[in-house]
């Protein structure tokens, strides 16, 4: 038993080193321009072999994007322990969300640029993780227009499309090492982010 757990865990670990490969690459040369042969050199093995891990590109594809979605689902507990108004606990996510975007800017660029190419038996339960985070971020939105922080007459689930906007676009153009620092981008995001959904005067607090 205790050899079949090691050999587990040594293709855990290899099906984790060629994801991380696999996610240098799409991100440098883009999904369409890598080759499963470029794959299987980078991580130094035969392409025969790293279709022993993975079926074809989209699969590599597929569960890179899966795990990136699991990760940043783990923010939601996170959230769920914020105190303080309903608009506390939706900066909470912003900020979780934003802080998150910005400490794995790769893969979430991946998920952005790449997703189209997954066949559409893939793509559903992809788009069924996303969407918990849409969901998640209207129901945050439904209780803060129930407190009335959040005009009553705004479709909840437009405004948090739009917040997850701002939020997935920092992919785009954040890069570290700038002129202000991660904690103090963040900051402003999470205050534009609120500042477009809130009440006049509703945030930030003491406004």
């Amino acid at each position: 038993m205790a050899v079949t757990g090691s050999r587990r865990r040594d293709a855990d670990d290899r099906r984790a080193e060629i994801l991380a490969a696999a996610s240098g690459l799409f991100a440098r040369r883009g999904y369409d321009a890598t080759s499963m042969q470029e794959i299987a050199d980078a991580v130094g093995l035969l392409k025969g072999s790293l279709y022993h891990h993975f079926a074809s590109k989209e699969d590599i594809l597929f569960h890179l994007l899966v795990d990136v979605h699991e990760r940043a689902l783990r923010m939601l507990d996170e959230v769920a322990d914020v105190e303080g108004t309903p608009l506390d606990r939706i900066a909470g996510y912003v900020r979780a969300h934003f802080t998150w975007t910005l400490r794995d800017l790769e893969r979430v660029a991946i998920l952005l640029a790449e997703y189209h190419h997954l066949p559409p038996e893939q793509a559903r339960p992809v788009a069924q993780l996303r969407r918990r985070f849409s969901g998640y971020l209207t129901g945050l939105i439904e209780e803060a227009q129930r407190a009335g922080q959040v005009a009553g007459d705004l479709d909840a689930r437009i405004a948090a499309n739009a917040v997850l906007g701002i939020v997935n676009w920092a992919s785009q153009w954040y890069r570290p090492g700038g002129a202000r620092s991660q904690a103090a981008v963040v900051d402003q995001l999470v205050r534009q982010a609120l500042v477009g959904v809130a009440e006049p005067g509703a945030w930030p607090p003491g406004s």
